[in-house]
């Protein structure tokens, strides 16, 4: 039976040689989220690290909904390529129905300074989420891409960029969208998919 706990995995790669990398915007929303929240992401399992809290519902602007919900935040240990393995145990062992999980990740197609919700689709080319669909089997889950935008540079890889640290001149225009992530976490989980869609998309 599926529990009414949230469940928030940001993607992204393990360990000091990526921590600061594109492809670990996932990595920076979720534990930004996190902390906001008072969640330390310290639990460890073999393909993951996670922390457990409440988000409370009842305060302003969020009066839609009453009480607490239990939230979990994760960042997967396997690789991005492999993401799929980490979200499947977790999916599992807490019992996440899929209309309670949340994928967070960059995107190459997005500029610097924006971020995308959808409630379900195709894995557009990401190699994290195109492992989470085929564990899961479905892909009718909310994600929320974080723009990371393409390189300017001519003939740079994709690859190679993703795997570089934002510039200083990137800095302050990552850290507005990062708290616009976690903005947008808490409006989905306190009002819905639908309205933060409407609200944060534009």
């Amino acid at each position: 039976m599926a529990s009414q706990v949230w469940l928030i995995v940001g993607l992204g790669n393990p360990g000091a040689k990526y921590a600061k990398t594109r492809h670990n915007a996932g990595f920076m929303a979720a534990e930004a989220w996190a902390a906001r929240h008072r969640i330390a992401i310290e639990k460890k399992k073999s393909a993951y690290l996670y922390g457990e809290g409440k988000f409370d519902l009842t305060p302003s602007p969020f009066p839609l909904r009453e009480g607490e919900v239990r939230v979990i935040v994760a960042k997967p240990r396997t690789y991005m390529n492999l993401s799929g393995d980490a979200v499947g145990e977790l999916a599992q062992r807490h019992h996440i129905a899929k209309e309670r999980l949340i994928i967070v990740y960059d995107d190459l197609d997005l500029p610097l300074g924006r971020i995308r919700i959808r409630a379900a689709g195709s894995a557009g080319g990401h190699n994290g989420m195109k492992s989470i669909i085929e564990r899961l089997g479905t892909q009718e889950f909310a994600r929320m891409r974080i723009g990371v935008g393409r390189p300017e540079a001519a003939g740079k890889e994709a690859v190679d960029y993703v795997l570089e640290g934002f510039t200083k001149a990137e800095q302050a225009a990552l850290d507005a969208t990062i708290a616009r992530a976690c903005d947008a976490l808490d409006e989905i989980i306190a009002k819905g998919i639908a309205g933060a869609m409407n609200k944060f998309n534009g």
